[in-house]
């Protein structure tokens, strides 16, 4: 291909250097890991809340609650549902999020988080109803609408923010 143009190619011999870099990486980071078990890692299908934003959002007529999420991903066949940007989960109770992780349970569902943010006490909130969710990833990107650290604040942020994980 010559002066910056490109080619699209698809197809399995496309597809194939991808799929292997990724039981590349699963196995580096599992050395133990067979075969059945990476395949399954790869294979793992998840839904978010963005995928029904429109459905959960204030805009909405009959606004969606996570429960009905959750029963719409596992009716879908997906296995795992990641709460995003969901400003509603910050106002919920324990029991809430007991119920909540129970239902996913029971749904068959696993749970993951994410939020924006890595200032200290915002993780360590999150990371808290991660545990009452039995949620097994939290992830967090850097900037929020009212906060956008230079790279040395984030680094100063990101210290004691670690710290919150290894407790």
């Amino acid at each position: 291909i010559r002066d910056g143009g490109y080619l699209y190619l698809s197809g399995t011999s496309m597809a194939a250097p991808h799929v292997a870099g990724a039981l590349a990486l699963l196995r580096g980071r599992f050395p133990g890991i067979s075969v059945a078990e990476g395949r399954a890692k790869l294979m793992t299908v998840g839904l978010g809340t963005y995928a029904f934003f429109w459905q959960w959002h204030d805009t909405a007529e009959n606004p969606l609650t996570l429960a009905q999420m959750i029963d719409r991903t596992a009716d879908l066949g997906a296995s795992v549902f990641q709460i995003c940007d969901y400003p509603r989960l910050e106002s919920y109770e324990p029991d809430d999020l007991d119920r909540l992780s129970t239902h996913a349970s029971r749904r068959g569902v696993r749970l993951e988080l994410g939020t924006r943010g890595i200032r200290v006490e915002h993780l360590r909130r999150y990371l808290d109803i991660a545990r009452r969710l039995d949620a097994t990833m939290l992830r967090s990107m850097i900037n929020t609408g009212d906060h956008r650290p230079g790279p040395d604040e984030a680094i100063r942020l990101l210290g004691p923010a670690a710290a919150v994980f290894e407790d």
